[in-house]
């Protein structure tokens, strides 16, 4: 199983003491967001210069970028370093399959997490993607990320009942990656959700993860995403420093 890293702990703990006075939902320490609303696929320039500033001086110490592919949009990476150097922690979710093409254009840091979405076992990952191939480039994406310096997640997600079978094999396939933490969630739409995809959801989180990356897994979960308003700008609050990186923070260098 892999260990919590120490620094996200104290994060969210320290989160749960102050709960910040944000937008959206004031209840969970992590913004969800998604890449299609804040940047142009043909374009290196945000969306909106203003919900950039909104984003950088938030309180929520993590930040979450997902939904639609990230690593489609030019200004991604560009975009994530500003959030690292903001003094949040990142976690950017990805499909993986362009990752070793892209990989050059982001920089380590010790708040900056790749999340490598995992829809099952290598044949079963290819067909939900649509794609040959898209297990294998996200397994050398994650090699060139872990060889470049970067945090890696392994994210496997659960559509219906019988994928439990498959990520036992998924598991298997992730060991020895040297990954740095795993996410269980549920892929299924919340209309769409049934009782036995939840109970294998949380049977899968209590076989595989540690009990924070459990937590963590529901947190991200149970999150609104998209919850930063749009339209009613608030005035920016000021931001927290944001603290040196140094390797203390992999102190908690954890092996799947």
């Amino acid at each position: 199983m892999t260990r919590f890293p120490l620094r996200l702990r104290v994060a969210l703990a320290r989160a749960r003491l102050f709960r910040p006075r944000t937008s959206g939902d004031t209840n969970s320490p992590i913004l969800r967001l998604d890449a299609e609303e804040l940047l142009h696929r043909a374009s290196q320039q945000p969306v909106a210069h203003q919900t950039v500033r909104e984003i950088l001086h938030e309180r929520k110490p993590i930040v979450w970028i997902g939904g639609s592919e990230p690593l489609v949009h030019p200004g991604i990476a560009h975009l994530t370093r500003l959030i690292a150097q903001s003094g949040h922690f990142l976690f950017l979710d990805t499909d993986g399959i362009v990752l070793r093409q892209r990989i050059h254009e982001f920089q380590p840091s010790s708040r900056f997490y790749f999340s490598i979405r995992f829809h099952g076992c290598e044949a079963e990952h290819d067909r939900r993607v649509g794609r040959s191939g898209a297990f294998r480039d996200a397994i050398e994406g994650i090699r060139v990320a872990r060889l470049s310096g970067f945090l890696i997640c392994g994210h496997a997600v659960l559509q219906t009942e019988g994928d439990a079978a498959g990520l036992t094999h998924l598991w298997s396939a992730l060991r020895g990656l040297d990954l740095d933490g795993m996410l269980i969630s549920s892929g299924a739409a919340w209309a769409s959700r049934t009782s036995g995809v939840e109970r294998v959801v949380s049977e899968a989180r209590q076989r595989l993860l540690s009990p924070a990356w459990a937590a963590f897994s529901r947190l991200m979960e149970a999150t609104s995403p998209a919850g930063f308003s749009r339209e009613a700008v608030q005035p920016p609050l000021e931001p927290a420093p944001a603290s040196p990186a140094s390797d203390a923070d992999r102190e908690e260098r954890v092996q799947v």
